[in-house]
């Protein structure tokens, strides 16, 4: 399974600004659901959209600071699930 970084500052200064997902070319079929606090949704990275720049999904706006969680499922001959979190800091 991939590494994950498990922080971002999406502050526009060009580093660490977004959390990218490199191709995983050994699976095709991929999906992570990163969640806040609440359990809501707040973005969906998938091999059409491998990059999450601090958004909420829903409106487009910047999340909060804080800590989020993520869950992998890798889809292939077994299912993949791989679970952590993920630290936005402005």
């Amino acid at each position: 399974t991939p590494n994950i970084v498990n922080i971002i500052t999406p502050n526009g200064d060009g580093i660490n600004d977004d959390l990218t997902i490199v191709p995983l070319t050994h699976w095709e079929d991929w999906e992570m659901n990163i969640y806040n606090r609440y359990g809501t949704i707040v973005a969906i990275i998938n091999a059409d959209n491998q990059t999450w720049s601090g958004t909420h999904r829903q409106n487009n706006q910047p999340v909060s600071d804080g800590v989020y969680f993520y869950e992998l499922v890798i889809r292939s001959n077994e299912v993949i699930i791989k679970k952590g979190f993920i630290h936005v800091l402005k």
